[in-house]
């Protein structure tokens, strides 16, 4: 068949349609079967698992009876995430773009009605329910053998169809299909937050029906519908609807998802090419093959899909202005009352021909893990799709959760049969919930039992599945709960961060929360990090902390960071260790006091402003400060922005404390504020706003003449390169300093000055912050050198200076005749916003808190697990006290409760407060190894912690 592109299609039959059928612009009225006899009408709750969810008979789910979010999860709180959702299906039929909805995000509508066309009035064509006899002994789904589909623990069947007009929207037409949703859910623990909704499309008429797409279009509504974000893992094929702050009412902590995640599409009539640059497709799905996502869309209340000609668009992967961008919309940060479409497409259903389809709808909130459980929860639905679902009954019997096992023990199972030849059993363990899967038996007879050596695998917790499967399909079933093996040796520990986990705010005093085990049971330690640059550096939160999963953290004692904070847990038996980092970005966000004047003392730079904040006013230092900013590089995530580098200084101390740290900033006004790592008692707080659109490269100009005159009029601008535009320096002006290269008189080169802002520009064959000589043509081989020679054979026509072009011989090759002379000297100036470039320098001498009047009051009384511990000479602790100035002890007793040492004894003000134990006694002898405890007291409060002595 000829290929054809994903948008080609609407540029030729799209546009053709649009020609012939106008679109209506009214939005339409929600209705429920108009026409039609109430007992059609149908609507059930599935609440197999942790999701109660409502779904109709005519196509629609998630909302309920009275026409509001109906869905609840976790089941019985009360939360709801769905207003509505529903199957959208596009073709373009007869010249008509056509899309027909079981929901409209407009009005809360639906277009298609219950059971199949040719008989619109029958009573069974309602939702069936597996758990119900009645409907379980007239179930429509089965198989060759005429045994009811039933693929999880319980499942929901319903018909639908398309061809009602009275049912479609002013002006718009039926489609001629009819529809099938299959609804599966399980009770296991694995899949309790997901429920797979699979679909069929059969077209019901005598000839092809052509440019179809298949989707879910839906209004996601997370609580508040005002605060709702969108968002999208293309590679998990996963879109979300997410709010990032606590929903009023909630027990459970943000962030709050819901998610589509498509499983699997029709299968492709001809060749469909997928990518978001549709000239460079990164995905090719061929003739036969099931067609992935293919576009992600959103929408909003007050910009909706009004339309089938809008309907379309965003379900072929274009905007309401026709431009194409099937995966532009995969981030979103204004929220707002969302809509989304997941789908896929095109293909073509031939006369009679039935294809299918299939989701997962699944949750997620701030206990789960966020989105990172979310996406590990995508994995695992689409792990379930591609091995077929369940279609044998099967029951593991033991582990089933709670044991704990080490040599040879017997795996036990039961199974039943649904059709086909005798079962063979494949056993598997997993450690990380279903994600990656360690064999243990292949091909095993359906005996009910195997006996299993646990040495074959690391000691560890798992879950276990037992697959039976033959010619018909398979089976699953999972443990219900983690078993562990501990066979004699040394397991590593696992430890797994819950909060934060991606898309909190904070600020003051949080909860870090985590959970960890051993294999061996062995005391594991707990040491927390934070980063405020997305990992580029790490601070110590706390160290030696016990394994009680939970740490309150005290955020304004750490620098700031806007939606780019993460937190790591790493969890150690004092032999190994394991790690986990926040699964996304959160935002920390406390009041810093300034802590200093900054002075510009040298450069142009007018788009920053700095300003030093006391994060740790026990550790300012007085000292003198410098920031120097050096070289600009491109943004290879955002082609929008550059990213500006500067050092630290200490220059009391001769000491460099930051080096080349990164300052991302967008090109295009956008206001950004970023923040340092910390240092010596403060951050800095970096306000930047740098429009391009000033950038201007204005004239080129001999400005010495040392003796033979370079004809000025050959000198021209050619402007600045787009791609470019990053390295550019703003309002200011370069000297070029024209010089022989080595000395030789047969060759050339310059020294570049930007005099703005004092500083050498260097030579790079590669353009960016740098300046280079090369050819007028950019027809490869391009060749940029320092320097221009008497050889003809490499001509030099043009000078590129950060960012810019400039033309040095009205656009030819330069004759060795006419070339700049050794002391001539040539001026570029160029205007616009002036960025951090090199040759920027700020100064600062820190001050401490108490000179300001709005400094933070010390919130929270502490006491830190001792670092390092066990040791062996020395300890360091760490506590704060918040009473007004008043008597302080902290004290180390033995195992028996005899004092050993009073480490601290007298009055001390509200503060921080770090000290060392040498593990004397209170008679200057140093005490034998083993376990001591050591008990802070203040204003009433009392905190206990252990340590380990061992020499």
């Amino acid at each position: 068949m000829k290929a054809k592109w994903v948008r080609l299609i609407l540029g030729a039959a799209m546009v053709f349609a649009i020609c012939v059928s106008p679109a209506s612009s009214s939005a339409r009225a929600g209705r429920v079967n108009p026409g039609r006899q109430i007992l059609i009408y149908d609507l059930q709750y599935q609440e197999t698992n942790r999701i109660s969810i409502p779904l109709t008979n005519f196509g629609q789910f998630g909302q309920n009876m009275a026409g509001s979010a109906g869905d609840d999860w976790p089941k019985g709180s009360g939360n709801p995430y769905t207003f509505g959702a529903g199957i959208w299906v596009a073709a373009i039929l007869d010249g008509d773009t056509i899309v027909i909805n079981g929901y409209n995000t407009v009005g809360s509508g639906q277009e298609f009605m219950p059971g199949p066309h040719y008989d619109p009035n029958r009573p069974e064509d309602k939702v069936y329910l597996s758990w119900d006899p009645d409907d379980l002994a007239n179930w429509p789904d089965r198989d060759s053998l005429g045994e009811p589909i039933i693929m999880g623990d319980e499942d929901t069947w319903a018909e639908f169809n398309g061809h009602d007009p009275s049912v479609q929207g002013p002006g718009e037409e039926p489609l001629p299909i009819t529809v099938t949703r299959h609804s599966v859910a399980w009770r296991e623990s694995l899949r309790a937050d997901m429920i797979f909704f699979v679909y069929t499309l059969k077209n019901d008429t005598t000839f092809p029906i052509t440019n179809m797409y298949v989707g879910i279009g839906s209004d996601l509504d997370v609580g508040d519908a005002d605060n709702d974000l969108v968002g999208l893992d293309r590679r998990r094929s996963l879109g979300y609807t997410f709010t990032p702050v606590q929903e009023v009412g909630w027990d459970a902590p943000p962030p709050y998802y819901v998610a589509h995640v498509f499983l699997g599409g029709p299968k492709a009539s001809d060749t469909v090419y997928v990518g978001q640059d549709p000239a460079n497709p990164d995905t090719i799905i061929y003739p036969g093959e099931h067609l992935v996502l293919t576009a992600f869309k959103e929408f909003n209340r007050n910009v909706d899909a009004n339309n089938d000609i809008q309907r379309f668009l965003v379900m072929a992967g274009y905007d309401f202005n026709y431009v194409y961008g099937p995966f532009s919309d995969s981030i979103d940060t204004e929220p707002e009352d969302e809509r989304m479409v997941v789908s896929a497409g095109p293909f073509v259903l031939e006369p009679g021909e039935v294809d299918t389809f299939a989701v997962a709808v699944m949750y997620s909130n701030g206990n789960t893990g966020g989105l990172w459980y979310l996406q590990n929860e995508a994995d695992r639905a689409k792990i379930i799709w591609d091995n077929g679902l369940n279609l044998h009954g099967v029951k593991v019997i033991s582990p089933n959760g709670g044991e704990v096992w080490s040599g040879v023990h017997d795996v036990q199972w039961c199974t039943s049969r649904s059709s086909g030849n005798p079962l063979v059993i494949d056993i598997v363990v997993s450690p990380d919930g279903g994600l990656s899967l360690d064999t243990i038996a292949v091909g095993e007879v359906d005996d009910s039992s195997y006996t299993w050596n646990t040495s074959t695998v690391p000691d560890g917790f798992y879950f276990l599945q037992v697959a039976a499967c033959n010619e018909v399909g398979c089976g699953y079933d999972w443990s219900n709960g983690e078993f562990l093996i501990d066979n004699p040796g040394n397991g590593p520990p696992y430890v797994g961060l819950t909060s934060p986990n991606g898309g909190e705010v904070w600020n003051g005093v949080q909860q870090i929360t985590w959970w960890a085990r051993d294999p061996d049971g062995d005391t594991l330690y707990i040491d927390l990090h934070c980063s405020n640059d997305n990992g580029l550096t790490w601070m110590e939160i706390a160290s030696g902390e016990p394994n009680d999963s939970v740490y309150e953290w005290d955020t304004s004692r750490f620098p700031n960071g806007l939606n780019s904070c993460l937190v790591k847990v790493i969890a150690s038996d004092m032999t190994l260790t394991d790690i986990d980092i926040s699964a996304g970005s959160f935002t920390v966000n406390n009041s810093h006091s300034p802590g200093g004047q900054v002075d510009h003392t040298a450069g142009s730079c007018n788009t920053i402003t700095i300003t030093p904040r006391v994060v740790r006013p026990e550790d300012v230092t007085g000292h003198l400060y410098e920031v120097r900013f050096g070289t600009i590089y491109p943004d290879s995530t955002d082609p929008g922005s550059a990213i500006y580098t500067y050092d630290v200084w200490n220059l009391t101390t001769s000491s460099q404390l930051l080096d080349d740290y990164p300052l991302p900033v967008p090109l295009d006004s956008t206001p950004v504020v970023r923040y340092s790592p910390y240092f010596d008692g403060v951050c800095l707080e970096i306000d930047a706003v740098i429009n391009s659109a000033s950038f201007t490269a204005d004239s080129i100009t001999v400005t010495v003449d040392p003796g033979v005159p370079y004809p000025e009029g050959n000198l021209s601008v050619e402007g600045i390169v787009p791609e470019k535009i990053w390295a550019f320096h703003g309002a200011t002006s370069f000297e070029i300093r024209w010089e022989y290269y080595n000395g030789s008189p047969d060759t050339l080169t310059a020294q570049f000055h930007d005099m703005g802002n004092d500083s050498g520009v260097s030579y790079d064959s590669l353009w960016g912050d740098s300046w280079s000589f090369g050819p007028r043509s950019l027809v490869p081989p391009l060749v940029y050198e320092g320097y221009m020679t008497a050889d003809m054979g490499i001509p030099r026509t043009m000078i590129y200076v950060c960012g810019v072009r400039y033309y040095t011989n009205n656009g030819f090759p330069m004759n060795w005749s006419v070339r700049p002379e050794p002391g001539e000297v040539w001026t570029v100036y160029e205007s616009g916003d002036c960025p951090p470039c090199r040759g920027n320098i700020y100064q600062f001498i820190t001050t401490g808190i108490s000179e300001h009047s709005n400094a933070p009051r010390l919130s929270i009384f502490h006491l830190s697990q001792n670092h390092p511990n066990p040791f062996s000479a020395a300890t360091t602790i760490r506590y704060s006290v918040v009473s007004a100035e008043t008597k302080v002890s902290l004290k180390v007793y033995d195992v028996a409760g005899r004092l050993v040492s009073t480490v601290v004894d007298r009055k001390q003000k509200p503060g921080y407060y770090t000290l060392t134990w040498d593990g004397r006694d209170e008679k200057g002898q140093s005490v034998s190894s083993g376990i001591y405890f050591y008990r802070l007291s203040s204003g009433g409060q009392v905190a206990t912690r252990k340590m380990v002595l061992m020499k």
